[in-house]
């Protein structure tokens, strides 16, 4: 029930956003994480680097907030289980964020957009300790915040740097020994941060 309710709401800001949008910035980038989740015990931290592509429409009626869309695809470059170093790892993550933006504007050439929305987690990764051969592939809900500073470089294009944060709340989970992993619904905290720097296009 609160699965449907979530994505009815999603589905209704969508088609609101495209209503009644009237600014729009859409973002490319790369950002390099660092963080960790605990999941039923279990603790992951690592850093991991990938691309970002953001959009954000703003609405016509609330000329400075809008709904912020984050598409992420991450691939690691250290992990740690349980402070157990992976080798070999395997795999990638993929976050999909859904957030409510504000927009200021600073100067004639900048302005910062900032927000909070759902944030939604997954990864699959298959990777080697020092105990033996390990997986981890997971689907967690949380929380999602951003922040980020649009200087204006030509025409309708800027610069963009900021940061993004996620915290996993719940989710579903495959984990533990590759040859016999635990299965099942597990509850998640953590936090990573997401330092990125980009190209944004305006219209």
């Amino acid at each position: 029930m609160r699965k449907s309710s979530l994505c009815i709401l999603i589905l209704l800001a969508i088609i609101h956003t495209t209503i009644f949008a009237a600014v729009h910035t859409t973002s490319l980038g790369g950002f390099y994480s660092f963080g960790y989740i605990n999941q039923n015990s279990e603790t992951y931290s690592g850093t991991a680097v990938g691309l970002n592509l953001r959009t954000t429409s703003f609405f016509k009626s609330l000329e400075k907030f809008g709904i912020r869309y984050d598409l992420r695809a991450a691939k690691s470059l250290k992990l740690k289980e349980n402070n157990n170093s992976a080798s070999g790892i395997k795999g990638f993550d993929l976050d999909l964020g859904v957030a409510l933006a504000y927009q200021q504007r600073l100067t004639y050439l900048s302005f910062v957009e900032a927000g909070l929305g759902i944030q939604a987690i997954g990864t699959t990764k298959q990777y080697t300790t020092s105990e033996d051969q390990r997986v981890n592939q997971h689907l967690l809900l949380g929380v999602g915040a951003f922040l980020d500073y649009h200087y204006a470089l030509k025409n309708k294009f800027a610069l963009n740097i900021g940061a993004n944060a996620k915290m996993p709340l719940i989710g579903f989970a495959r984990y533990g020994a590759k040859n016999d992993p635990k299965t099942g619904r597990v509850t998640a905290k953590g936090l990573e941060i997401s330092p990125h720097v980009g190209v944004t296009f305006i219209f």
